[in-house]
């Protein structure tokens, strides 16, 4: 009896020491990211372990984050409205190889190579995002996707892997074509509901939704509102509870919502035409951290950010929501999963460079049409700052041309000289991003 309670004591222990480090690593991010609130669950071999609650869903108010807090999933959607898309493939209303054409009115002849795995993997050259659509405007997705119309295709349908947003338009009305129904009231009935997701809905910036979390920014040395965003987007469709997104995982842990080898497909990376691998799989990211397969998306909306990442040898899966656009839940969850993978986040030795060999690098980086990385110095580092959200990661040399950063673990900026020594561009893997200097 004095074994069993001797094992019985160590088990606690070990327990309540890994809890004790999660609530002080939430506490060290909050503090550090300016984090108004956020909820986090870590789920190991189908278990519940962990599931934290920090900060308030309304500062105003005074109102802490719950169980029954609503964020906004933002672009973590997008894996929800695929398993809406294979549903339908299931019930014979549709096959993703078909092309495009076939449910939606008037496409340009450019578009009738484009398919459903196309819009599904990003691989269907249309551009990030429709020229029409407007965040301030309540519009039809059939409107927004037509504003993309006269648009060249960007690449061949299936020669690149280009994130598309305009893709997701067209896959929203794809599903109401196919379903017969509006595709919210499709992926409500036959997702949501069959899942008990009971508090999952819609996110529509007009609607009065009861929890819903307030959306902030800091800025400026200070947490501000987020702009508002009405419009209603399907590459961002949805918003969501924690505990519901437990239901989510555990549905896709024991292939309820959709048969095993239909996840499996959904998991695996996209060939090009020219038979490339691209990490991307149906409206999920899919890539190795230091050996280890990682199934994820993140999500990033004006005052909420969320994160949702699966490691399938280790079993683990963990919950990232945030009322802050500039909180990094992808870091969160990495450092989370840390505590449970060994070497998990690689260790990296920073070297010094001058002042004026770090000059070089300041300037401005195209990232995507419109869309431009800013890079400056301050002291004896560097300060990237993207144009989504206005976050600055530090920069610190491990090379001449590689650096890192503290503010994300993983990710590695690479910087590109050409004959005369000039840095033309800066390439950051772990996104798949490539910009191009223009000043």
């Amino acid at each position: 009896m004095k074994i069993v309670w001797i094992v019985l004591l160590a088990v606690f222990a070990g327990v309540t020491c890994q809890a004790d480090q999660v609530d002080d690593l939430l506490r060290a991010e909050v503090e550090a990211q300016h984090i108004p609130g956020i909820a986090v669950a870590m789920v190991k071999d189908g278990k519940l372990i962990e599931r934290k609650y920090h900060g308030l869903a309304s500062i105003e108010h005074g109102v802490p984050v719950t169980a029954k807090t609503v964020f906004r999933l933002a672009s973590v959607s997008k894996q929800m409205l695929t398993v809406a898309t294979m549903l339908l493939a299931r019930d014979g209303k549709l096959d993703i190889n078909d092309s495009i054409a076939k449910y939606l009115d008037e496409t340009p002849s450019s578009w009738a190579p484009i398919t459903i795995r196309h819009l599904m993997t990003h691989t269907s050259g249309l551009p990030r995002e429709p020229p029409g659509f407007d965040a301030s405007k309540i519009q039809s997705d059939a409107d927004v996707l037509k504003s993309a119309y006269s648009v060249p295709l960007a690449s061949a349908p299936g020669d690149q892997w280009e994130y598309s947003n305009t893709g997701y338009f067209a896959l929203g009305e794809i599903v109401r074509k196919a379903s017969g129904q509006p595709w919210m009231q499709f992926v409500r009935t036959r997702v949501f509901a069959t899942l008990g997701m009971n508090d999952t809905t819609a996110a529509d910036f007009g609607a009065v939704v009861p929890n819903t979390a307030v959306g902030y920014r800091y800025t400026a040395g200070q947490l501000r509102h987020a702009p508002p965003q009405f419009a209603l987007r399907p590459s961002g469709a949805f918003m969501s509870t924690l505990e519901d997104m437990l239901k989510w995982d555990a549905a896709l842990s024991a292939a309820t919502i959709l048969p095993a080898a239909t996840l499996d497909l959904m998991w695996t990376p996209t060939h090009l035409n020219d038979g490339t691998s691209v990490e991307y799989g149906f409206g999920w990211g899919l890539n190795k951290i230091n050996g280890h397969d990682q199934v994820f998306h993140g999500g990033l909306l004006p005052g909420f950010r969320a994160h949702y990442v699966r490691f399938p040898e280790a079993r683990l899966s963990i919950i990232v929501l945030a009322n802050s656009d500039t909180v990094n839940t992808d870091v969160i969850a990495l450092k989370l999963a840390a505590f449970h993978i060994d070497g998990l986040i690689p260790k990296r030795t920073r070297i010094r460079l001058s002042e004026s060999t770090l000059d070089a690098y300041i300037g401005k980086y195209s990232w995507t049409p419109g869309l431009a990385l800013a890079i400056t110095r301050t002291g004896e580092q560097l300060e990237l700052q993207i144009p989504i959200g206005g976050q600055i990661f530090t920069l610190f040399p491990q090379s001449e041309s590689v650096f890192f950063s503290p503010e994300h673990p993983l990710a590695e900026f690479i910087f590109t000289k050409d004959a005369h020594g000039r840095v033309t561009r800066v390439d950051i893997p772990l996104g798949g991003y490539k910009a191009t200097r223009i000043e």
